[in-house]
């Protein structure tokens, strides 16, 4: 799995923003543990697209072919 830290410039912020706590979004962000789907819509709002759902769950979203799935698509 990929590593995103070097995206974040603030992690402790992105915490708060997402609602889970510090050791959680660190693990999901280098890559230690898989992202929920709420979660990885969540992180690319936070972030403003810096870090993407399909960067976190490219199973879900993939970068290449049709369109994203809706939410209830996904969960």
């Amino acid at each position: 799995m990929a590593d995103f830290r070097d995206r974040v410039p603030n992690i402790a912020k992105l915490t708060v923003a997402v609602g889970k706590d510090y050791s959680h979004v660190h693990a999901v962000l280098r890559g230690a543990v898989q992202c929920g789907p709420h979660l990885a819509i969540a992180i690319e709002k936070a972030t403003g697209g810096q870090i993407t759902r399909s960067d976190l769950r490219p199973d879900l979203w993939p970068v290449q072919g049709s369109a994203s799935p809706t939410m209830s698509e996904a969960v």
